[in-house]
């Protein structure tokens, strides 16, 4: 088992954030998966009667006091994707990583939705690029990620999308504010 395996299995927040990476990438279909069809329509919900087993998710931890720049800091409603947290730079920096790594097989848009927050999608490098996860910097995952939210039409900003893990899940991926 190597290094990042045991840490995301020692780390129920990593974990349970690459699952659901590793499943929006399953419903949007990855082409080294060899999926062609759509993916199926959910299954019904349990009856009424039925009670829920699992645990409820427990709070995020409170980020360190420095984990946001003062540039990112937006409304009370916190950050969202849509107050430019990344630069254009980045995005420029991103599409070529991107290009390199995921285009083979992705294209920026089927990231376009299916995560709550930035480190969501951020948690894509325990799965890849295939067949090498978690081989590229933080810095280009980070870097693919602005190109992603570019071509989704997010926004640029002044500071680069961060790297660290809990500045990341203060980023919230929300859908498009009215009137903008």
């Amino acid at each position: 088992m190597t290094h990042e395996l045991r840490r995301l299995v020692s780390r129920p927040d990593l974990l349970a954030a690459a699952l659901a990476a590793g499943a929006t990438l399953a419903a949007f279909g990855c082409a080294s998966s060899g999926a062609t069809t759509p993916p199926s329509p959910p299954a019904p919900s349990p009856p009424a009667s039925v009670e829920a087993t699992a645990p409820a998710p427990a709070p995020a931890p409170a980020p360190a006091a420095d984990a946001t720049p003062a540039a990112m800091v937006s409304d009370a409603d916190g950050l969202t994707v849509w107050d430019g947290v990344y630069t254009t730079r980045q995005a420029r920096r991103g599409r070529q990583s991107f290009a390199a790594q995921c285009g083979g097989c992705h294209e920026a848009r089927e990231f376009a939705g299916g995560f709550s927050t930035a480190f969501d999608l951020f948690t894509t490098r325990f799965i890849m690029p295939e067949p090498s996860p978690d081989s590229l910097s933080r810095e280009e995952y980070a870097d693919i990620i602005a190109y992603i939210y570019s071509e989704a039409g997010m926004p640029p900003g002044e500071t680069d999308l961060p790297t660290d893990d809990e500045a990341l899940k203060q980023i919230r991926v929300v859908p498009r504010p009215d009137g903008d």
